[in-house]
């Protein structure tokens, strides 16, 4: 019988005494950072003197670590309420969390790779000239603003929400006259020279510009730009094709992983 634990929140003015314990998270650590260095969090915790387990939220993300095979993990699991997203440390909850959840879940499927394998060279020899009615620029304050284009909605009101892109993120933004068809960027704020990449090509009312390379374009423009900063881009897949593409531009794979968004 494995044992039931309980939880106690921890003061706010406590919180950082508990921040180790997700030192060697292992992914969306530029997140975890921006969230320990800028934020404050809900934490939780199974024994303030000791504590082996800990769940850290920051809406709709709950990031759990601890080892799954000695606990009741439904002291954990019942936490997380409808919409909220799990990232576990270790792929050790995997079984616990689609035991517990029975089915009323989305399974996300990532594939994280290293940007140490990165060359520049090879990079600009994947550089070609775009056709001349499109343009690449960096995002700045007039397509954070543009409320109908994807930078806005598919960036800035999913992952960035009251923090300041400008102030925390850096991206790049693909053109045609004054809509934007497509972005590369920070995924969430970032602090420091690390960042997760992501990107998007065509909207809605433009899917001719998606499968004809822009996409991979933009991607190569986009690190170009970060490792010109000094800044590393990691690279942590959610779908095959972007996993291709991570292999082409020179990442090199490192593991894999999973996260869940709950439906109940």
């Amino acid at each position: 019988m494995y044992n039931k634990i309980s939880f106690i929140q921890v003061s706010k003015d406590k919180q950082k005494d508990f921040y180790y314990m997700f030192d060697n998270f292992g992914h969306f650590t530029n997140l975890l950072n921006f969230i320990k260095d800028y934020t404050i969090p809900d934490l939780f915790v199974d024994d303030i003197s000791n504590p082996k387990y800990a769940i850290l939220i920051h809406k709709p993300a709950y990031f759990i670590v601890g080892d799954p095979n000695e606990i009741d993990t439904s002291s954990i699991l019942s936490l997380i309420p409808k919409y909220g997203w799990i990232v576990p440390s270790s792929i050790s909850w995997d079984s616990y969390i689609e035991e517990f959840f029975k089915g009323s879940f989305e399974r996300h499927h990532r594939v994280q790779f290293d940007s140490s394998s990165l060359n520049q060279k090879h990079l600009k020899s994947m550089l070609w000239e775009l056709p001349s009615e499109l343009r690449i620029e960096q995002i700045t304050k007039k397509h954070i603003e543009d409320i109908e284009g994807i930078v806005n909605q598919d960036l800035i009101q999913k992952f960035f929400k009251d923090d300041s892109f400008l102030e925390h993120g850096i991206g790049i933004a693909l053109m045609i006259g004054d809509s934007i068809i497509g972005y590369a960027a920070s995924d969430n704020p970032f602090k420091g020279d690390n960042l997760e990449l992501m990107f998007r090509i065509g909207y809605d009312s433009t899917p001719e510009y998606r499968l004809k390379g822009f996409g991979t374009l933009l991607c190569v423009h986009f690190i170009l730009l970060c490792l010109s900063k000094g800044i590393h881009p990691a690279w942590d897949a959610h779908t095959d094709i972007s996993a291709h593409i991570a292999l082409k531009l020179g990442y090199t794979f490192k593991k894999e992983w999973n996260m869940y968004n709950i439906k109940w």
